[in-house]
């Protein structure tokens, strides 16, 4: 099971924009949130899609990248991602490894339906924290209280 504090598994994942995502690629560099949202255009996940949107600035500004991941087929991140005007990546995961490699780390073996799943992931790749169960209302903001603290123990 991971835990805070263990390596966040890698993955490399189609997204938004006609490219490929890999965790990887924010190592060294950026912090990293990764949330799990069941699909697109399903109220509470738009909801909390557009509170990241929200807040994308804040979390740009702390050094923090921010990507989320459904099953959902490439073509409908797309118009999603249009339609909300969404400046972070959406990965699709049509087959469900990414999302079970990471909710089975959480304690559960299965995504339900209702269940949503959020990790900060730190520049070195470590998961600094992990929300097994999220309450879509003042969840960004919540991520984003987490991901300041992260920044200003860097600067100490």
């Amino acid at each position: 099971m991971l835990c805070e504090g263990q390596k966040a598994p890698n993955f490399t994942l189609q997204a938004t924009g006609r490219r490929t995502v890999s965790l990887s690629d924010f190592r060294g560099r950026r912090n990293v949130v990764l949330f799990f949202y069941h699909s697109d255009n399903h109220p509470l996940c738009t909801a909390e899609v557009e509170s990241f949107r929200d807040l994308y600035d804040d979390f740009a500004s702390t050094g923090t990248a921010v990507i989320g991941i459904s099953s959902d087929h490439q073509m409908s991140h797309e118009s999603f991602a249009r339609k909300n005007r969404l400046q972070f990546p959406l990965l699709s995961d049509e087959d469900r490894i990414v999302w079970n490699a990471y909710y089975s780390c959480s304690g559960r073996k299965h995504l339900l339906v209702d269940n949503r799943l959020t990790c900060v992931i730190d520049r070195d790749g470590n998961v600094r924290k992990i929300w097994p169960e999220v309450i879509v209302d003042g969840h960004a903001a919540e991520v984003l209280a987490f991901v300041c603290t992260l920044r200003d123990a860097a600067l100490l």
